[in-house]
């Protein structure tokens, strides 16, 4: 009986839609959405949307060209030569 009654209070924090638990929505969080309207807060991606980033490959770059550098320093046969 005890567990019955905790699926009945389980199920009183939600608002089942029409076809699917699993997109359902607490009341808590219905009852903010209104709340964030009135106030708003900073969005931080807005600045991000005025910012542009310069793709930097430059470490990955130096790993390939010293494994290609200890390549020819050391042949083929691991005999050093210069």
């Amino acid at each position: 009986m005890g567990s019955i009654l905790h699926l009945k209070i389980y199920h009183d924090d939600f608002l089942i839609p029409g076809n699917s638990p699993l997109t359902a929505n607490s009341r808590k969080q219905i009852r903010h959405k209104s709340n964030a309207r009135i106030y708003p807060r900073f969005r931080p991606h807005r600045k991000h949307l005025r910012t542009t980033r310069v793709i930097n490959f430059g470490f990955f770059f130096d790993l390939a060209f010293v494994d290609v550098f200890a390549i020819f320093v050391t042949g083929v046969n691991g005999n050093l030569f210069f």
